[in-house]
């Protein structure tokens, strides 16, 4: 759920706002894409946004309830490949969009969380003489066939959680028991 505070409501019921979006990409903790289609940086909670004028076009979440999955594309003017390198044909890689408003004394409004999901599929090509990387980003319950890049090897577990063993009997082949099925 989207909490909108009461100053914002009131408002934007009476259309003296402007929207601002904010991207924030995570390649890896510390390599992080934060983009905004504002015509200046932005600062907001000690993160600052930079303007690009390579975002060309921004979607709505489009929303599947038959599957319970959200879409979003991020289209960007990509003339050396700045972008489709920096993916790197990777999927899962998160994305968090928010939304800031500018009011009329030039105030900015807190971010509101509007996004989140991870990559799914990256497309580059040439649209009107111009070269454009298209990312498409799902939801999180719309990844159940994609590929994860987390191994289950106790080794892999460590940065999460140092105390957890979960995984250190997933590779016990030595200890594996044989489970007959059916009748004998």
């Amino acid at each position: 759920m989207i909490n909108v505070g009461s100053s914002v409501r009131g408002q934007l019921s009476s259309y003296s706002l402007t929207a601002i979006t904010c991207l924030e990409i995570n390649f890896s903790a510390s390599d992080v894409l934060l983009l905004t289609d504002a015509p200046r940086d932005i600062t907001l909670g000690g993160k600052t946004y930079r303007s690009s004028d390579s975002i060309r076009a921004l979607s709505a979440p489009q929303a599947h309830t038959d599957f319970d999955r959200d879409n979003y594309t991020v289209s960007f003017i990509d003339g050396n490949h700045a972008i489709r390198d920096k993916f790197g044909g990777k999927t899962g890689i998160p994305l968090q969009v928010g939304v800031t408003f500018l009011t009329d004394d030039g105030q900015l409004t807190d971010l509101i969380q509007g996004y989140r999901g991870f990559s799914s599929a990256i497309q580059s090509g040439e649209e009107e003489g111009t070269l454009v990387t298209t990312v498409a980003f799902t939801g999180q319950l719309s990844q159940l066939d994609s590929n994860s890049p987390r191994v289950t090897t106790e080794r892999s577990q460590e940065p999460f959680n140092a105390a957890d063993t979960a995984f250190k009997y997933v590779h016990d082949a030595a200890n594996q028991a044989s489970i007959k099925w059916g009748k004998k």
